[in-house]
């Protein structure tokens, strides 16, 4: 087995305390759609862009998967469909205080 460094273990406790306090806040169901279903937590910037963002819980969302033919929101968001998505204006105010270079990547692939 692969050992990981006491920092990243630290920032993986800290992301996981930080998960379990969103699903003790937020509703269980799908920001994107309102589904209950296949239910995952979505990064607004790729943890492997940025650790800055990696537990700040306005920068994480929870998305349904794709699963049996049903293109789930976490999918959406990856190929940066906001408006097909309820929270889609709220990920678009997340990016532009929390991540405008992420952003500025995005807006480049989509133009």
């Amino acid at each position: 087995m692969k050992q990981i460094s006491k920092k990243k273990a630290a920032r993986n406790r800290s992301y996981k305390a930080v998960c379990e306090e969103i699903l003790q806040e937020r509703e269980k169901i799908c920001q994107g759609c309102g589904t209950a279903d296949r239910l995952s937590f979505s990064h607004l910037e790729p943890r492997s862009f940025s650790i800055v963002n990696e537990a700040n819980k306005a920068m994480i969302h929870i998305h349904c998967m794709t699963f049996g033919g049903f293109e789930g929101c976490h999918d959406k968001y990856e190929q940066h469909r906001f408006s097909e998505l309820k929270d889609g204006d709220e990920i678009m105010e997340a990016l532009i205080e929390y991540a405008p270079d992420y952003l500025r990547i995005i807006e480049n692939k989509i133009t």
